[in-house]
């Protein structure tokens, strides 16, 4: 028996496929929300920390009050 049974497929790259293409966004998006989800909570458990001069201890970079430093 020396007849090979493998088939080789194409490479993934180069090909244009409309259903991996909404897989791919799809799963995009899931990791996005996971991701605020899991800042969202981190930061959650924080609320009540504050510094002396009464600032949150922890925020999000990007969305807290402006400070001058």
């Amino acid at each position: 028996m020396t007849e090979s049974t493998v088939v080789y497929l194409p490479s993934p790259e180069g090909v244009e496929d409309p259903l991996a293409e909404v897989l791919r966004v799809g799963a995009r998006r899931l990791l996005r929300h996971a991701r605020e989800a899991e800042v969202a909570a981190e930061l959650a458990a924080y609320t009540d920390e504050r510094k002396e001069c009464g600032h949150r201890r922890l925020v999000r970079h990007g969305h807290g009050p402006a400070r001058r430093f």
